[in-house]
């Protein structure tokens, strides 16, 4: 019966077809004619918009022909505003001049200077609103696998953490309203504690980025902006809602935002949870997979066009199961588990959480202010302080009153940015920032040394850009400073220990026409070896492994190439990135041979290794316009990660992946407009090792298709978007590779989803 609904929608569509436009253009910078990226571009007259490519173009559909007024619009930039005729189709063109040092907003403007200046010749993807809120309520990681390059390391259906290019954990930075997310990240399970609802862009910076984001961002950087500040006086207000079938998810989430008349204050709130049950493989439920999210946030703006400060506070609260059949009682019961490659029993559906189980809940408060009126340049300071609570249960003990981890991670972080300004064509930006750490281990077992650490830094970037050409050098020095306390029944006496690094950038972006803009960035990054990789010696409950760490590992050491071309041919563009990186002293878990007997069961043991790697392939993604109202787009990712002395590919590395999204504009039907519907085709390669003490050989290439329609319908004063989705539309039987329970269980099969988003 779904099928001929499907089939009736599509004949309805084509059948109203009526005629309308298309709007389609250009923005560059007056002076380089350069694109500009993230540009606001809208139709006061239809409240309609969208945001310029990284090629500075940007199209809307569905226009009826009329007099109206479009306005282009970029912090830092003059806003140019222009009437039209719409007729017929048509390409315009708009020139934007930059703004000295009255830049309007001024918290914008800090983003500006941020990205511009790094995003000379490096790799950076942008997703948009659109793009975001067709994900909501799943998990970040999952929001992220639509951009080539990214891949999730999962631990079970509703664990995941995003990787860059075969990079996670603590060589990916995470930042949140401009903070560094610090959630003892160092765990396979240990996702990041960001609210899906909250984010309305993200930026991913794909390569090295130690310069900027400090010695963490060694494989790459992730920024969740939550939405802007309201600037005009008044509250309006979103309501989300999200329905999905195979774990019987229930999520949702309500934003307020307002702005006072006669003072240049704003404000906004957000509250927003999600509730699941057990997922469902095409033959089983998980059990023990469910979850229960609650989070919130509140910030509060002052400003001027030449000063502001704001405050952010987040909370992030999640209990999760962990699959029940991950902890096993005996050496012979795990091969068995293994070798049968499924549930024992195969339990109904559930809400309950039992354990295994963790809980973590994370609180976020940021400080943010900038002003022009201090001194010459711009002056940008923000502190940050988060408290980060994680509870690991495990579940094999009886007594369930106190988790078998606890830890408590507290940190403090400030930094100071100043924006100097322009000499001639050369831009550029200095900062020093400090960090203060603290862990605290509590529970039944110590698995990560109780420490407290420190780091200072101090750096500077520089760059010069003409109008084809922009060059960027930078430079950092870091100090850090690492205490470490163990438990009484440990060997191993209270030390000390410090590392000192240096790293540097430099990129090169040469526009070659308007069709080609290429660039390329040689960098050098390192990271020293953390608490867990040092003196982790036992369960890691969350995890279901045993893990043994190394105190003899050195720093990593990271020299790594980048080449980036972006291509506009018309009907034609996207990109693609080529990357090399060759690290000194890479740190990885391997598997041992055999797993480690424990009073509380057995588990299979991971111990940290250091070997001289290589790691390199190529991303991209290009996009071809048919016609008006049909495109395809096709994305491609391939990391390849080899042991330099042996020449044995590296373990744990993800399988290639490519992926094909023919995509509709379809005609409006009765009140709802701009309807559009996306396939994406999915295929995951198997991936290739030389491991051989793995406990199950890499799972097959699999294929998996999704399905999702979406439009909107519009009011006077509101505006309700909605969605239907179906991920895995064939209900593929299949196994990922970069999911921690593998060894035991399938992926999840189709999952039908409902979403609806309502302004106000």
């Amino acid at each position: 019966m779904r099928r001929y609904i499907i089939f009736l929608i599509f004949i309805l569509t084509f059948t109203q077809a009526q005629e309308k436009f298309q709007l389609k253009g250009v923005v560059v910078d007056s002076l380089s004619s350069k694109p500009i990226e993230n540009a606001n571009v809208f139709i006061k007259d239809l409240q309609r918009g969208t945001t310029t490519s990284s090629v500075g173009e940007f199209i809307i559909d569905k226009i009826e022909s009329g007099s109206y007024y479009i306005s282009i619009q970029l912090l830092g930039y003059k806003t140019v505003s222009k009437k039209i005729e719409v007729k017929n189709n048509l390409f315009l063109k708009y020139s934007l001049e930059e703004q000295d040092i009255h830049l309007g907003e001024m918290h914008v403007v800090g983003e500006k200077y941020n990205s511009e200046l790094l995003g000379i010749g490096q790799s950076v993807t942008t997703m948009s609103l659109k793009e975001i809120e067709m994900l909501r309520g799943q998990t970040v990681s999952t929001i992220l696998e639509g951009i080539p390059g990214i891949t999730s390391y999962s631990t079970g259906p509703s664990i995941s953490k995003p990787v860059i290019r075969g990079f996670h954990s603590q060589r990916i930075v995470v930042i949140n309203a401009g903070v560094p997310i610090e959630g003892q990240q160092w765990g396979n399970e240990h996702a990041p504690e960001i609210d899906p609802f909250s984010p309305t862009k993200v930026d991913v910076i794909k390569g090295a980025s130690s310069v900027e984001y400090g010695n963490g961002a060694l494989g790459g950087v992730i920024k969740f902006d939550p939405r802007n500040f309201r600037n005009e006086p008044g509250i309006n207000g979103t309501v989300i809602g999200n329905l999905f079938s195979n774990n019987r998810q229930l999520s949702g989430s309500m934003i307020l935002d307002g702005a006072f008349e006669n003072l240049p204050l704003s404000w906004q709130t957000q509250i927003s949870g999600r509730y699941a049950g057990d997922s469902q493989t095409p033959e089983y439920y998980i059990t023990n997979s469910g979850f229960r999210e609650v989070n919130g946030s509140f910030g509060i703006k002052y400003g001027s066009e030449d000063h502001f400060a704001e405050t952010y506070f987040s909370h992030f609260g999640n209990e999760l199961g962990i699959y029940s059949g991950s902890h096993i009682g005996s050496y012979d019961d795990m091969l068995r588990a293994i070798e049968r490659g499924k549930p024992e029993i195969n339990n109904p559906f559930s809400y309950e959480i039992k354990d295994p189980s963790q809980k973590v809940n994370h609180d976020l408060l940021s400080f943010h202010a900038a002003s022009s009126e201090l001194i010459p340049g711009i002056i940008d300071f923000t502190y940050g302080w988060q408290k980060n609570k994680r509870q690991e249960f495990d579940g094999h003990l009886k007594s369930r009153v106190v988790a078998s981890m606890d830890m408590t991670l507290t940190t403090y972080n400030v930094e100071l940015k100043y924006k100097h300004l322009p000499f001639g064509l050369i831009n550029g930006v200095a900062g020093i920032s400090g960090n203060r750490q603290g862990n605290i281990s509590e529970g039944k077992s110590i698995l990560v040394p109780n420490h407290r650490s420190y780091t200072s830094s101090i750096f500077l970037i520089e760059q010069w850009k003409s109008e084809n050409l922009g060059v960027s050098i930078g430079s950092r020095y870091s100090k850090e400073w690492r205490d470490l306390y163990f438990s009484k029944n440990s060997n191993l006496k209270p030390t000390t220990i410090d590392y000192e690094t240096l790293n540097g950038i430099m990129s090169l972006e040469y526009l070659t026409s308007e069709q080609i803009q290429i660039g390329a960035t040689l960098s050098s990054a390192s990271r020293a070896p953390s608490a867990n990789e040092l003196y982790s010696d036992g369960v890691h409950h969350g995890s279901a492994q045993y893990e043994i760490g190394n105190s003899k590992l050195h720093p990593e050491k990271s020299i790594a190439g980048d080449i980036t071309t972006h291509l506009n041919f018309g009907g034609v563009h996207g990109g693609i990135n080529i990357f090399n990186n060759r690290i000194a002293n890479y740190i990885y878990l391997f598997p041992r041979e055999n797993p480690t007997l424990t009073i509380i069961g057995v588990f299979p043991t991971f111990e940290y290794r250091q070997s001289d790697v290589t790691i390199h392939g190529f991303d991209g993604s290009l996009e071809y316009e048919i016609t008006e109202e049909i495109s395809i787009k096709g994305d491609i990712g391939i990391v390849i990660g080899k042991i330099s002395d042996s020449g044995e590919l590296l373990y744990g590395m993800p399988g290639n992946r490519y992926r094909i999204t023919p995509h509709f504009h379809l005609p409006d039907l009765f009140y709802f407009k701009d309807i559009s519907a996306d396939i994406n085709i999915n295929y995951v390669q198997k991936q290739k090792t030389t491991t051989s003490t793995d406990y199950l050989p890499p799972p097959n290439s699999y294929t998996t298709i999704d399905l999702f329609f979406s439009g909107r319908i519009e009011t006077n004063s509101s505006q309700i978007k909605i969605q239907l989705g179906v991920n895995n539309l064939l209900n593929t039987k299949y196994r990922e590779y970069l999911n921690r329970f593998r060894y035991f269980i399938n992926n999840t099969g189709r999952d039908i989803s409902l979403k609806f988003l309502f302004t106000f």
